[in-house]
């Protein structure tokens, strides 16, 4: 992208929010491909933008992968941290890491990114490959002062074996939780069951795709995320989608199949990993459907485990323990339905 479209979408940008009622920020996310590869361009936005007055908060934000942080980048990074985020993608220990993310474990400076963003999660990809660590490599982050949050990536091919061992890392995670209970859960297990039989408005979007988001491609077009950019869906089908779908009309994008679904309010569905896997929005794939089960099985043992201590304990049960509590007996006689 050019300097001088970045400077016209972000004027554009913070002029629709002036006179907007529904927005109080801004986040401008610089994303790509590996974004640090224009790091000189990512400068010049950033500090051209910090020279203006604005009247709306906003702050940057972008996801690396962490192998192009040279030490003037970290020197950058550190005086620039309370007004721009990296965030970075990280696997685990060295196997995992390498095998993920093409042998890149020694071209990371890991720490570099605990201490200059301790708040931010570090983003782990959960594959097939690297399955059979996953519990491993979390202790492993965990040990190094991390916070995590860890997504099994879309797209890929899970056998029974890979579906199988998902299920018991993530029991050893749980026990692990069970027995240090002042440690915090990676992501997986932060999902309530409370969220099951609570009155929420039908909710078939988990994020503000094609709403409160807009992805910018470097000619200036506009689509709902990134995920819905020629990079990901090639141009005739993005162009296409751009053009046909509302991404505010809930009537056209309900999948029967999910919203009947009993963990309907508590699947995390993805609308761009949906559409490049099912061809429709609201349709999530088989695949991701099963890994979700899996994890919802194991979060219900593991909640149930958490009450039952605190019940043992003489530990009165607080309005949410008692909504998780129904939301798990509500889950016992309803059965989520496969797809």
């Amino acid at each position: 992208m050019s300097f001088e479209l970045a400077k016209e979408i972000i004027r554009k940008e913070f002029e629709f929010v002036k006179k907007s009622s529904d927005y109080d920020e801004i986040e401008f996310e610089l994303f790509g491909g590996e974004p640090f590869v224009k790091f000189e361009l990512m400068k010049q936005i950033m500090e051209w933008t910090w020279s203006q007055k604005w009247e709306i908060p906003y702050y940057f934000f972008a996801t690396t992968n962490g192998t192009l942080i040279t030490e003037e980048v970290k020197q950058w990074l550190v005086k620039h941290s309370e007004a721009f985020v990296a965030g970075i993608s990280y696997d685990g220990a060295n196997d995992s890491q390498d095998s993920n993310r093409s042998n890149s474990a020694t071209k990371v400076d890991l720490d570099f990114f605990l201490k200059t963003y301790p708040r931010q999660k570090i983003k782990m990809t959960i594959s097939p490959e690297s399955v059979k660590n996953l519990a491993a490599d979390v202790l492993y982050l965990t040990e190094k002062g991390a916070r995590i949050s860890a997504n099994c990536g879309s797209g890929q091919v899970w056998s029974e074996e890979n579906k199988n061992e998902f299920r018991k890392q993530l029991m050893i995670l749980a026990d692990y939780y069970l027995k240090n209970p002042e440690i915090e859960p990676v992501s997986i297990f932060e999902r309530k069951f409370r969220n099951v039989v609570a009155k929420l408005e039908a909710k078939w979007k988990w994020c503000g795709s094609g709403t409160m988001m807009t992805a910018y491609d470097v000619d200036g077009k506009n689509y709902p995320c990134q995920l819905f950019t020629p990079l990901v869906l090639g141009d005739d089908n993005a162009a296409d989608l751009h053009k046909k779908m509302d991404f505010s009309d809930r009537k056209i994008n309900g999948d029967p199949i999910c919203v009947e679904c009993s963990l309907f309010n508590i699947c995390p569905t993805c609308l761009g990993f949906n559409y490049r896997d099912t061809g429709n929005i609201a349709t999530r794939g088989k695949t991701m459907c099963e890994l979700f089960r899996i994890q919802t099985s194991v979060l219900a043992y593991y909640t149930q485990e958490l009450l039952r201590k605190k019940k043992e304990a003489g530990i009165p049960f607080d309005n949410e323990d008692r909504l998780d509590a129904k939301g798990l007996l509500f889950l016992k006689d309803n059965p989520s339905k496969e797809k």
